[in-house]
């Protein structure tokens, strides 16, 4: 290949729109990076069409996806639809595609992926067998834990950044003078994900009252002006209304965006304009809700602050019913409302903050998070201090754990505070840790077995078929052993996926991939092991030394 010859890559993100925005946070990294990368956004023009102003800045191509496109009426016939998609697929290939990064997770996308020419993919796609094939690690650990688990310890748009090859893990930042305007976005796409009205009203109320200087602006997609109709006929905004200024439904994305710019701070849900505004880089105070997983989708920028619940249902799934909603009332508005004034006023947000200024009442069922960027991205850092239970502490060990996996990076992390509860739980997870060890165990050895008796001379298939019956097995007896101890299921589940993708054209190289995976598997486990034997060690020696000085008085 020529050095003058420009790499051309394309790109499918046919999610929604907050998707999209992470995806050109990812690009725009990898061109500050390697600008000599031509890449092609192919995205669902419903999502895509209205981010022009900004996408144009980083891909060179973006094509749009839109199902009318193929079936523009009732009464299309299907070879209508074929040649309609047959011109959509020439479209991309005469781009001529040097790499595709599926990053859409999704069925539909495997197809795309398995229908455009290129010299080489990543991500999710379809073999000409009608089976789903992810070849590469980093595609391989969203399949199998962002997709199906609470417990991915990585943002999206460094998740992203990893597949697309960029190298730096900072966000820029700039500062730069910003008007005494405050923006609220009091919307989500879900009932689960968002405050109700009154909240909103409560919480408008009280920043208009005691921050007389700045203008309010809400903003919103059309579909939810009649939401902010009824905020802003609550009597209890009267005499704030020359202050406030509904703008839902009426401005762009662009307009949106430029507002945000000059704004002091924003005020939202998990959405599609938390994204934005991460990209404007606005002060961000984010409530994570209901199915929000903040790790993975908190504003990839430096200023932003994000309240979460503490509940152990939290964070849900989208398809579980919840009709109380108690996450939602773990949130305050008068602690929301102090964070917001304490970041107009230029003051610093940490645990002295919060022990000076903050009710323990209001604190007792959430967490503020902030970011902490290290050599793999984000991280969010609990500044209220509220003490972090099983399930964080296993994140931690995630990050940790995968960041050595992938990029052979050692991240050091303090010892976090845990409650005796979480110190109990974690104690039983070393038994966890050990079954599966030792079901890896067996795995490298039946895999062991047949690869040495596959490459006898006249091999005994019933051998050969026994020992890939054990293996069966023994994904059968991984998976009960993760019900018992859930938090073990990242690695279970990743090789799993893994094995399924095994390397090889045969039985030889295809088991050799697999006792590859089994050996890996083995040694994470007793990473996750060593980190509970590091966390709980100090604690148990202090109640240890406790219950004897107890004994003594």
């Amino acid at each position: 290949m020529s050095k003058n010859k420009p790499i051309r890559m394309g790109v499918i993100q046919i999610t929604r729109i907050g998707d999209v925005l992470q995806t050109y946070q990812a690009a725009k990294q990898l061109k500050r990076e390697r600008p000599e990368v031509e890449l092609t956004l192919i995205a669902r023009k419903k999502f895509a069409k209205g981010l022009g102003f900004l996408l144009d800045e980083v891909f060179t191509n973006i094509v749009y996806v839109d199902v009318k496109d193929f079936i523009p009426s009732k009464t299309s016939g299907l070879d209508q639809a074929r040649q309609r998609v047959g011109s959509f697929l020439e479209e991309i290939d005469n781009i001529k595609l040097d790499a595709l990064i599926n990053l859409s997770f999704s069925k539909s996308s495997s197809y795309l992926a398995s229908l455009i020419q290129s010299k080489h993919k990543m991500g999710l796609r379809q073999t000409k067998n009608n089976q789903l094939e992810i070849r590469d690690q980093w595609s391989q650990y969203v399949y199998s834990t962002v997709m199906n688990s609470t417990l991915n310890p990585f943002n999206l748009v460094d998740i992203f950044k990893n597949i697309l090859g960029a190298k730096t893990f900072t966000p820029e930042y700039k500062e730069k003078p910003r008007g005494d305007k405050i923006v609220l976005h009091p919307f989500a796409s879900i009932k689960k994900k968002r405050w109700g009205a009154n909240k909103w009203v409560d919480l408008l109320y009280k920043l208009a009252k005691e921050n007389p200087d700045q203008e309010f602006f809400i903003v919103g997609s059309p579909e939810e002006q009649k939401e902010s109709e009824a905020l802003m006929e609550s009597g209890a905004l009267e005499e704030f209304r020359s202050r406030i200024h509904n703008l839902t439904g009426t401005t762009s994305i662009q307009e949106t965006y430029l507002l945000l710019e000059e704004a002091k701070v924003l005020v939202c849900h998990d959405s599609m304009v938390a994204h934005l505004g991460a990209i404007a880089q606005i002060p961000t105070v984010a409530l994570s809700l209901g199915p929000v997983r903040p790790l993975e989708t908190n504003p990839y920028h430096h200023n932003t602050l994000n309240i979460v619940p503490k509940r152990k249902c939290f964070p849900c799934k989208v398809e579980e019913k919840c009709e109380l909603l108690p996450c939602h009332k773990d949130i305050s508005h008068q602690l929301t409302s102090q964070i917001v004034s304490a970041i107009l006023n230029e003051e610093t947000i940490d645990g002295d903050f919060f022990k000076r200024n903050v009710s323990p009442f209001y604190l007792q069922n959430v967490s503020v998070l902030a970011p902490r960027f290290t050599p793999m991205g984000m991280d969010l850092v609990d500044i209220s201090e509220s003490g972090a239970n099983a399930e964080e502490v296993f994140k931690t060990f995630y990050k940790i754990m995968w960041s050595f996996y992938f990029k052979e990076l050692e991240l050091n992390y303090p010892l976090p505070q845990i409650s005796k509860e979480s110190l109990a739980t974690l104690v039983d997870y070393t038994r966890g840790c050990d079954y599966i060890f030792e079901l890896y165990s067996f795995g490298m050895r039946f895999s062991k077995e047949i690869f040495q008796e596959a490459q006898k001379e006249n091999p005994k298939m019933d051998k050969i078929k026994e020992n890939i019956g054990k293996l069966s097995e023994i994904d059968d007896l991984c998976a009960v052993t993760k019900q018992t101890y859930p938090l073990l299921t990242p690695i279970v589940d990743f090789f799993f996926v893994n094995k399924a993708n095994a390397q090889g054209t045969n039985i030889i190289e295809i088991t050799q991939s697999n006792l590859l995976s089994f050996h890996e598997g083995q040694n994470l486990i007793k990473i996750i092991y060593d980190l509970i034997q590091n966390v709980t060690g100090p604690f148990l020696e202090r109640e240890r030394n406790k219950s004897v000085k107890d004994k003594e008085v």
